[in-house]
């Protein structure tokens, strides 16, 4: 079984107290965030200002199905990607958490990099003002 989570940037100092490596997945990430990127894992800016602003505003079929042809799709499996990103933390897949601008509850690309991964099952965790999403992924 493989255990990842997923956060939002506000949040980075938390996760990285509670031991978690983040690993920023976005297209741009904030200047304040200092940690790995990988970018593998964003969407195209063409595909992000569709679903944002374009004809294609708030359509979430529409960009899941993007999002798998033309991001996950260049992967032969998701095992590679994950592997890639122990690489460049430096550490287990159980201590990463991929980190977006989105906080928990809203439709995110991280979701669609989790399923793909393999099944999950979402836990909320609440630590007195922090929230993140875990994502146990088989």
């Amino acid at each position: 079984m493989i255990q990842m989570y997923t956060g939002y940037f506000d949040n980075c100092s938390k996760y990285k107290e509670l031991g978690l490596v983040p690993i920023s997945i976005a297209i741009s990430t904030p200047s304040f965030i200092t940690e790995p990127r990988y970018t593998r894992l964003a969407p195209s800016l063409y595909l992000l200002y569709e679903y944002k602003y374009g004809k294609h505003c708030g359509d979430v079929a529409y960009y899941t199905e993007r999002f798998k042809k033309e991001i996950l799709g260049k992967f032969n499996q998701p095992a590679d990607a994950v592997r890639e990103l122990c690489q460049l933390a430096g550490t287990t897949h159980d201590r990463i958490i991929l980190m977006c601008y989105e906080k928990p509850g809203q439709f995110c690309h991280q979701n669609l990099v989790a399923e793909w991964i393999g099944k999950q099952f979402c836990t909320e965790i609440n630590l007195a003002t922090f929230a993140c999403r875990r994502r146990r992924i088989v």
